[in-house]
């Protein structure tokens, strides 16, 4: 087969072998679409925030999860402050997307996370075991901004996952609430998730 290939003209040869090279270029380095340049350039903007730095000493956990936890272990509106506007920077950042490439976006394990402890959280926050005397707020110290900013999370989830995902994830919220009380509709009453988020329009 080799002695019949060198037989060949040597343009014909050139022409397969530089054929040959685009092929195999193409296969294991296929032509950027427009939605994997949005990708990319959504993941430089959250580089070490949503997504790891490899960069940041910190390798184990990026910047949100970091700050995340410390809004969780104090529960002061002071710790909570720079999570708070790392939320609100990456809803902005939601806001460069086109509409075509957003489901490849919001499909990434990191952004959905994101979306999903911070409503968990934020319900959390606002949580407390008196509120079901009636006697105390349902959004303990939580702003009015504060509250903007859960409902824009949340329209975000249930835009793109689905009202059967975020009604799954309420559950998940619910049970997760600290209370000896085991009345759900009662529980769902008194925290932040029956706000009705038109008001925060």
């Amino acid at each position: 087969m080799l002695s019949d290939l060198y037989k060949l003209p040597k343009a014909v040869i050139a022409t397969l072998i530089i054929g040959g090279a685009i092929i195999f270029i193409l296969l294991n380095d296929p032509p950027h679409s427009f939605c994997d340049t949005q990708l990319e350039h959504f993941k430089s903007l959250q580089k070490g925030l949503v997504y790891k730095d490899s960069k940041d000493f910190h390798k184990e956990k990026s910047l949100l999860n970091r700050k995340k936890q410390t809004c969780q272990t104090e529960s002061a509106p002071g710790a909570c402050y720079e999570y708070f506007a790392y939320l609100k920077r990456l809803l902005k950042d939601f806001r460069v997307l086109s509409s075509q490439c957003k489901p490849i976006i919001f499909s990434e394990t990191q952004v959905k996370s994101a979306l999903s402890s911070a409503l968990i959280l934020i319900t959390a926050l606002a949580w407390r075991e008196e509120v079901l005397t009636g006697r105390v707020s349902k959004y303990n110290w939580l702003t009015r901004s504060d509250m903007r900013l859960f409902c824009n999370i949340k329209g975000k989830y249930i835009q793109h996952y689905g009202m059967p995902a975020y009604e799954s994830l309420e559950q998940q919220i619910l049970n997760l609430l600290p209370t000896q009380n085991k009345n759900r509709k009662l529980i769902f009453k008194w925290s932040i998730l029956s706000e009705s988020c038109l008001k925060y329009k």
